[in-house]
């Protein structure tokens, strides 16, 4: 019996020990690397340029970093911001005046860094106004802080201001009215804060490939030039006023628009202009990884096309993080490798980024050790299984037709 456990032990400690040595990171799997020069110890960021981009796995499911002796070292793709509810906030000390109204919001002792306040506004018009929001410590000493638009069209609204980020106690929503228009009933606000993002986008260098319209939309492809970009913010330019239109955006692999994209968001451009009214909104906010291509559906309605007469598109460089001690090594090109899940994936959101040191990879190497996957043998030759499985079918179909007619020459003997 003691035989038997200690052999039923070895095997397990074999089995461990195998399967150990199968999640270590193996560089032969990775056809590319590059050379990261050394820094001080502790975290950096790791910028990815267009070879990086181009040859690695979409989403940077094949990422890896290890030092020149090749250990893994955890790292973790930098994700965009995402926008945070600080606070429900009700307005209070609401007055009307003959040219605006004005109310206060107080955020109470201690309040949290806030840059965005959207309203609840209970109208079934249509408005255009200019707020100009105020900041105090004190709600006696008050200093200006944003002004911007809201607007209701069409039962459409955009009742949202953004603002540098504070951390004062008071705020004070002054909403201009002209020309005798009635005070908004504002019910509540919502505070918010979106953290400071390191993927402020530039502007890529892109082509439109195409443009086409029919009686209900306008679509262009646009072509990025090199895929995984993180897509901040899409400007479509026009001189066209007065119009209201919904756009989809899509990204794909390849220029062919099949209807197998995928959907990024969907938000609306506008242009106004009468009297003494003017507010313009012409570009959509992505703040998401996107492919190589981007489709553009413009939707007119009965209304006739835009007139585009370009398409600016603002994104980012994607960025790793990574606890690093020395030179260390930036492996890509596996399309066989799955998303790695470190400790680090649980808090690199809160490390502070702003600071950190931030790397560029060296020249694109081709790894000497590579092995390229093994391609079975039935995907190198498709046609001739598909080719097999057709003369097997033809040979099953004669064997029935030929059973058939022997059925019927007995029958007709008969």
């Amino acid at each position: 019996m003691r035989l038997k456990w200690t052999g039923l032990l070895t095997l397990f400690f074999i089995i461990l020990s195998a399967s150990s040595a199968m999640a270590a990171f193996s560089s032969q799997e990775w056809k590319y690397f590059k050379d990261l020069p050394a820094a001080d110890e502790g975290f950096a960021l790791i910028k990815a340029d267009a070879e990086i981009m181009s040859n690695c796995q979409d989403y940077f499911a094949d990422l890896r970093v290890t030092d020149r002796e090749g250990k893994e070292i955890p790292s973790q793709i930098i994700q965009p911001a995402e926008e945070e509810v600080v606070s429900e906030v009700s307005l209070m000390d609401a007055m009307n005046y003959p040219d605006y109204s004005s109310m206060m919001i107080d955020l109470g002792a201690n309040p949290r860094p806030h840059n965005r306040l959207a309203f609840n506004i209970k109208t079934d018009e249509d408005y255009l106004r200019e707020v100009k929001l105020q900041a105090s410590a004190d709600a006696r000493l008050w200093g200006d802080l944003a002004s911007a638009r809201i607007f209701s069209y069409n039962g459409e609204q955009s009742n949202q201001i953004s603002y540098p980020t504070s951390n004062m106690r008071y705020l004070r929503v002054n909403i201009v009215s002209k020309n005798g228009e009635k005070p908004l009933i504002i019910i509540s606000a919502t505070l918010k804060f979106l953290p400071s993002n390191i993927y402020n986008g530039e502007l890529i260098n892109t082509k439109i490939l195409s443009q086409r319209s029919d009686k209900e939309s306008t679509k262009l492809v646009v072509d990025l030039g090199v895929p995984n970009y993180i897509i901040n913010t899409i400007q479509i330019k026009t001189a066209d006023r007065n119009y209201n239109r919904n756009v989809l955006c899509y990204t794909c692999k390849r220029a062919i628009v099949t209807g197998g994209e995928m959907m990024l968001d969907s938000e609306s451009i506008l242009a106004y202009q009468w009297n003494d009214y003017q507010s313009v909104k012409d570009s959509i906010e992505i703040n998401q990884f996107g492919q190589r291509y981007l489709v553009l559906s413009i939707y007119n309605g009965s209304s006739p096309p835009l007139k585009i007469d370009d398409i600016k598109v603002y994104g980012s460089q994607p960025v790793l993080l990574a606890d690093l001690s020395g030179p260390a090594r930036l492996w890509y090109g596996n399309p066989k490798a799955e998303a790695p899940n470190y400790d680090l994936k649980g808090f690199a959101g809160l490390i502070a980024k702003k600071d950190l040191p931030v790397l560029a990879g060296g020249a694109q190497q081709l790894n000497p050790d590579y092995i390229a996957p093994v391609v079975p043998w039935t995907e190198k030759n498709k046609w001739l299984l598909d080719a097999m499985i057709v003369l097997v079918a033809a040979g099953f179909i004669a064997i029935i037709l030929k059973k058939f007619g022997q059925i019927k020459g007995q029958e007709d003997k008969e």
